[in-house]
């Protein structure tokens, strides 16, 4: 699961609050400034990675600017394909 979001709130603030979500695998800061930063995380699917966000947002009083759940990169959709279709170990063609 990928998600993309944008708050009113300082980096290090929102760095340190994206500590306590353990279902995120991958941080990417795509830009901050002063007091807006963007980020896009990853996680496992099925995370509920949208509503932990929000309410991390809410708890924290951040303004909310920016969630959305994005679709999987053309290079995991091919990982995903090419996975489910792997012969298991031991078998030969």
């Amino acid at each position: 699961e990928r998600l993309l979001f944008t708050v009113t709130a300082a980096r290090p603030a929102v760095e340190k609050a994206l500590q306590g979500v353990s279902q995120v695998t991958q941080k990417r800061y795509l830009s901050s400034t002063e007091d807006h930063v963007r980020v896009e995380l990853r996680a496992a699917p099925g995370s509920a990675l949208a509503s932990q966000i929000g309410a991390l947002a809410l708890t924290n009083g951040w303004h909310l600017h920016e969630l959305q759940v994005l679709p999987p990169s053309l290079e995991e959709t091919f990982l995903a394909l090419t996975e489910s279709q792997a012969l298991p170990t031991g078998t030969e063609m």
